[in-house]
């Protein structure tokens, strides 16, 4: 009786969940319909897509869930599988992605440090094909789906502001990366997506990254991504996906933590790296 009722219960939950998608596949139907801007047609298309692409996938990552979450808790490899599918097949249709440069290690975990500049960043990086978990702050994980995916998988959520969040979240990722055979943690270290009047402006960076790249003794590769903020600028996320999307990703070799005295030479170092990768 109770796993009738669990199991009606997913099912009238994935039900409305249908709605999200449905709902944008709606808005972009009608901004066609209207001839509003073809940008903001492809924009609300987007997220219809990789809205019912989540679905079956998620369905594939709780059903899987007791498996993973005993013979493999720490780098969750089957889980980054399904995420980086999710990743590619939704920038599939919308964008032309080119990578320069040697991926991280896939048998080494590292921490790979990018600029942000888009909400379609996360997309580019976990597309790319090697296992990571993103450090990100507590509001996603409340987005119906998305959260309950990205803590199964193992992502970490920061309350910006709160120091002792901050203290944990960068203890758990130096836990992580010792103990995990593969896993890399991707740090964005802006801090937050910057409206930009250029995608080649770098703000500050943070020194989470190279904090926990010290204690942890993980190599960090710097990312350089060009093309996703004029492909969608932030705070514009309904309104433009740019109709020739065209998104350069460029790798740099591997800086090793053991190389500088100071974290923050080894800060200035990583920056300078992500500069120059910028078009």
């Amino acid at each position: 009786m109770r796993r009738h009722l669990f199991f009606r219960a997913a099912r009238v939950s994935y039900a409305a969940l249908t709605l999200i998608p449905v709902s944008f596949s709606a808005a972009s139907a009608a901004s066609f319909a209207l001839a509003y801007p073809a940008e903001r047609t492809k924009a609300l298309a987007f997220w219809s897509w990789t809205g019912f692409v989540s679905l079956p996938l998620s369905v594939i990552l709780f059903s899987s869930a007791p498996f993973v979450l005993l013979f493999d808790p720490v780098d969750r490899t089957f889980f980054n599988s399904i995420q980086q599918s999710w990743a590619r097949l939704s920038l599939l249709p919308f964008a032309r992605i080119s990578v320069h440069g040697p991926l991280p290690p896939k048998n080494a975990p590292v921490v790979v440090v990018s600029n942000h500049s888009s909400v379609l960043d996360p997309y580019v990086l976990m597309s790319l094909g090697f296992p990571c978990v993103f450090v990100a702050r507590r509001e996603i994980f409340f987005i119906p789906l998305v959260g309950w995916v990205m803590s199964l998988i193992g992502h970490l959520r920061l309350v910006r502001g709160d120091s002792q969040s901050g203290k944990s979240v960068l203890d758990q990722c130096v836990q992580k990366l010792q103990n995990a055979k593969h896993l890399s943690i991707v740090f964005f270290a802006e801090g937050s997506r910057l409206k930009k009047s250029g995608g080649n402006v770098l703000g500050d960076f943070k020194m989470g990254a190279f904090n926990v790249a010290r204690k942890s003794d993980a190599p960090i590769v710097p990312v350089s991504i060009s093309g996703t903020q004029c492909a969608m600028p932030a705070g514009m996320e309904l309104e433009h996906f740019a109709l020739d999307a065209n998104i350069h990703v460029e790798l740099h070799a591997a800086v090793l933590p053991s190389s500088f005295e100071k974290v923050t030479q080894m800060r200035d170092r990583v920056k300078a790296d992500v500069q120059s990768g910028l078009l």
